[in-house]
Order: C-alpha cells, then structure tokens, then sequence
C-alpha cells in the first residue's frame, strides 16, 4: 500500500470539500444580504453534505495513519500526522504540508465567513423584529 498517494489523495478530497464550503458560505452571504433567505434552507442542506464527506475523509485519515503505524510498529500514542511526515523524505513531506497548510488557510476563510454570516443574520432578524415593531404600533 502506498500511504503517501492515498494520504495526499485525501487531503487532496479534504481540500475540496473545504473549497466547496466556502464557495457555500460566499453563496450564503449573497443570499443573506440581498435578503433573500428562500434558498438557505438548500444551502444549509449543501453545508451537512460537505461536513459528512469532512468527518468522512477524517475518518478515512485516522485509519489510514493507524494502518501505517501497524506496519512501522509506530506506537499508537505516537501515531500522528508529523510522525508520519518525519519518516518521509524531505520533497514528499514538504507537498502534504503545504496541502495541509492550504487546508487551514481554507479552514480560516470557512471560519471568518461563519462567523460574518452569522452577525449578517442576526442584524437581518433585528431590522425584520424591528419592522414587525413598527407595524404593529402602527395598527
């Protein structure tokens, strides 16, 4: 079994699915500024999909570390991902490292458009609660 290719395989899927989410995340702010919130629900549908084939690919990952460590007679305690780096040679680690960093980079724009999306949101409810405020007063 080639650990390295199927390894740098799932970062490469895990890269993508990341790439998707924030694409989704983007679509969502869009969405959530022209005031349009007819689509979330299709959109929070395509979030749970693409966070399914994350845990996936983790799990995939897990077992695939722990695959290697039995071959290597690595001790479970020590099995990780830098352990893994260390026993390759310097040109592969550096290629699984820098997917790996652009995965965290795309973890940090996931993590940014969250968080904006969700003060997007909380201002949109307060101008509707805010309207429905007025409208009633009005009557």
């Amino acid at each position: 079994m080639d650990f390295l290719l199927d390894i740098e395989d799932i970062f490469v899927r895990e890269f993508r699915a990341y790439q998707s989410l924030v694409a989704v995340f983007k679509q969502e702010r869009h969405l959530i500024t022209a005031g349009n919130p007819d689509s979330l629900p299709y959109l929070v549908d395509k979030k749970n999909a693409l966070l399914d084939e994350l845990r996936i690919l983790e799990e995939e990952l897990n077992d695939l570390l722990a695959e290697w460590g039995r071959s290597e007679n690595v001790d479970a305690e020590d099995l990780t991902f830098k352990e893994f780096i260390r026993s390759m040679n310097s040109s592969d680690s550096r290629r699984l490292v820098r997917l790996r960093d652009g995965i965290r980079a795309l973890l940090v724009d996931v993590r940014e458009l969250t968080n904006g999306n969700m003060a997007l949101s909380d201002i949109a409810l307060s101008r509707v609660e805010a309207t429905q405020l007025m409208i009633e007063a009005i009557h």
